[in-house]
Parts: C-alpha cells; structure tokens; sequence
C-alpha cells in the first residue's frame, strides 16, 4: 500500500477524495448531495422556532428619566448637582432598592425579580439618567409602581443632604436678617441722632435771637446814651454860656465898683460929698461888692455843675463805648461761635443723613438682594425629580421574534451543513472499508 492511497470508484455519484487537494466544487457537491436534510430539517426547526417565538409570554419594557436634584448655583450660574448622573444610576443598577420596593408592595420575593438597568449620557453633556425594567405584560401596573418606588426611594436617601443645605441657607438668610435688624438699629440711632443735633441747631438758632435782641437792647442803649450826651453837652453849652455871663456881670461890676470907689476916694479927697453922699457911695459899694460876691458863687456853682456835666458826659461815652464792645463781642459770638457751631451740627445733619440714606441703604439693599438670591436658591434645591414618567413600550420587547427565527434558522442551517459534511465523511469512510477489504480479498 502506498502512503497516500486513492480510491476509485465508478459511480459517478462517489467523489473521490484527495487529502492534499479539496476543492470548492467538492463542498458543494457534498452540500447538493445531502441538500434535501439541511433544507428540512432547517425548515422543521425554524418553524419549530417560529411557534416557540409566538408560545413565549411578551414582555414590556418600562421607562422612566430622572434628572439629580439641584442644591446650589454656583458663580457662573451653573447649576451645583445633588449627585452626578452616575452615582445614582450606579445605585439604581446595583439593586440597592429591589428588596425595599418588594416589602413595600408585599410582593413574593421568588415570584418578582427586580432588575432596573440606567443608560447616562457618558460624555457628560446631560444630566439625565434613564431608568429601564422589563415587566411581563400581565405585571405592566406593577412595574410602574416599582418604577415610583424607586424614585420615592432614592429620593428618600437624599433628604437629610436637602434638609441640611435649607438648613444652612436658613441660618445664612436669619444672620444676614439679623444684620438688617442691627443697621435699622443703628438707622434708628441715627435719626434719634439728627433729632437731638436738630434741637441742637434750633437751641443755637433761639441762642442768636437772643444775641439778636441783646444787640437790639444795646443798639437802643446806644441811641439813649448819645441822646442823653447830647442833652449833657447842651447843658454844659447853656452853663458855659452862663458862665460867660456872669463872668462878663462881674467884671462890668468890678468896673462899676472902681468907678464909684474913685468918686468916693475923689470927693473925699475934694471933701466935696456930705455925709449922706458918702453912706451912698458906702452902699452902693457895698451893693455892687455883694452882687459880685453872688455872681462868683453862681459861677462856681455852675462851673461845679460844668464838671459834673463833663463827668456825666464822660461816663456816658464809657457806657457806649461799653455797649458798643458788647455789642461787637455779641455780634462775634452770633456770626463766629455760635455760627460756626450751627454750620459744624448741620455738617454733621447731613452726614448722618447720608450715612442713613445712602450708606446704611445700600447695605440694607445688598443684603436684602442677598436674602432673595439665597430664598432663590432654596426654592431651586430640589430632590431627584422625573423628566418623564414611567412609561411602558408600545411593542413587546421580548421575545425578539425575528430575530429568534433568524438565529434559530441561520444556527440550524450551520449546524446542518456541519452534519452533513459529518453524515457524508462517514459514508465515504465505511464504503471506503468495504472496498478495501474486498480488494484484500
């Protein structure tokens, strides 16, 4: 016998095989040959499949979105997440709340097996997380209700986060209160504040009316001590003319006197007068020599009063002097002193007014557009929330029908084809036995 040994045959339907050398026309002839098994049993199995397909139950499949809680804006005006998309798609996938929606619902744990799957957009442009569940469609009910007890569920796990940030904005929004509380404080001393420098400005007001009325009084004083000067000064002008009068009646009667002194000495020396011409002359003499002697006393007693009239003239002009310098000092304590006091209250009036209508507003302002921001921002803080309710498809997703058919028809066709390479391999050996061995024979 040689190594490779060939086989002939004379039947045109055996082919002869070559180990070294197979060709596809030989496959296909072994697939001709045994072409009516793999079509059948093909078409037996597929259509076996085709009522397996249509025995099976349908199954739905129901779906929900989710969207995580919002607890915060940031600076840009981003939205701050409670959670990323991922995490809580994570815990929904993990069966973290399966056991929980079963008791809740009292349903047999063997009878009802929870499976939630969630799809997140993985490139992070959304935030959504879609919740899938297949239910059978004798059950569809029962799914969306585990559907909303897995939302009531997972939101639950994220109260007590919630319930802490509203927290906090509470207590951010009562201290900044607190702040309005203490600058409408501080606003109401300082109006109390303006009130008393008010006063302040009136008191001083009513201290220059009486400053205006004492200079009043001393410009009337004024007017009086001139009057009365001038009254003074005409009377030491009456009395020095009176005494310029009389001074001009004592000399002509001094001049009298000597004249009749020198008829009396000349007739006495002439011995011309007689007794009762000399008594005359005695007492004319004597006359005019006490008329003189009166007319002195009345000079000098008006030059008495000529000295009290200088005296009273002189303490009159040092009385309006005096009450020219008071006047001068008052008028300096209306426009300086007190002026300036009036002018630094009303400097402070308006300080006080700005502080507390413009400065302690605006502070009032910004906090009070603080408190609305973080009000805003509580009423923005959210739990996890449903985009879309649970809804069931339209079309049974299982069984997958087609696609049964075509893996049962496209698996049968192969395993056939397989099969009869197989069926063919071992009829071509068994005749190759008998062949052998008739030829030994």
């Amino acid at each position: 016998m040689t190594n490779n040994p060939q086989y002939y045959h004379h039947d045109p339907d055996v082919v002869v095989i070559d180990e070294d050398e197979i060709n596809l026309i030989d496959y296909l002839r072994v697939l001709w040959r045994w072409k009516w098994l793999i079509g059948g049993v093909t078409f037996i199995i597929t259509v076996a499949a085709i009522f397996y397909s249509f025995m099976l139950p349908k199954v739905y499949e129901i779906s929900m979105i989710l969207e995580p809680g919002i607890i915060s804006i940031d600076k840009n005006g981003n939205y701050v997440y409670l959670d990323s998309p991922q995490t809580i798609g994570d815990k929904i996938g993990s069966g973290t709340y399966n056991r929980r929606i079963v008791r809740e619902h009292e349903w047999e744990p063997k009878e009802t097996v929870l499976e939630f799957r969630s799809d997140i957009d993985k490139r992070g442009k959304s935030n959504l997380v879609k919740v899938r569940s297949e239910w059978g469609e004798e059950r569809i009910d029962d799914g969306k209700k585990a559907m909303a007890s897995l939302v009531m569920f997972v939101a639950k796990d994220y109260v007590p986060i919630i319930n802490k940030y509203e927290a906090e904005y509470d207590i951010d929004i009562a201290q900044n209160q607190n702040k309005i509380n203490d600058i409408a404080i501080q606003k109401k001393n300082i109006v109390e504040e303006i009130a008393v420098q008010k006063n302040r400005v009136k008191k001083l007001a009513a201290d220059q009316e009486d400053i205006d009325k004492q200079i009043l009084i001393a410009d009337k004083t004024i007017e009086k001590l001139a009057a009365d000067i001038a009254l003074h000064e005409k009377n030491q002008l009456a009395i020095e003319r009176r005494i310029a009068e009389l001074s001009e009646d004592v000399l002509a009667g001094k001049e009298n006197t000597r004249e009749i002194m020198e008829q009396r000495n000349n007739a006495l020396k002439n011995q011309a007068g007689d007794t009762v011409s000399m008594l005359l002359y005695a007492t004319t003499i004597q006359q005019s020599l006490a008329y003189a002697d009166q007319l002195n006393r009345e000079i000098f007693d008006l030059a008495m009063s000529k000295t009290a009239e200088e005296q009273t003239i002189e303490a009159l002009k040092n009385q309006r002097d005096t009450a020219r310098l008071e006047i001068e000092r008052l008028r300096l304590e209306r426009d300086e002193k007190i002026g300036s006091m009036i002018e630094d209250t009303q400097s402070q009036i308006r300080k006080l007014e700005i502080e507390k209508d413009e400065s302690l507003e605006a502070k009032i302002t910004a906090i009070e557009n603080e408190i609305k921001k973080m009000q805003f921002d509580k009423e923005m803080i959210s739990n996890v929330k449903i985009v879309q309710e649970p809804e069931a498809s339209v079309y049974p997703v299982k069984p997958q029908k087609k696609k049964i058919v075509v893996l049962t028809f496209v698996a049968s066709l192969f395993l056939m084809i397989f099969a009869s390479f197989f069926i063919d391999y071992v009829v071509k050996a068994v005749r190759a036995e008998k062949e052998e061995g008739s030829v030994q024979a």
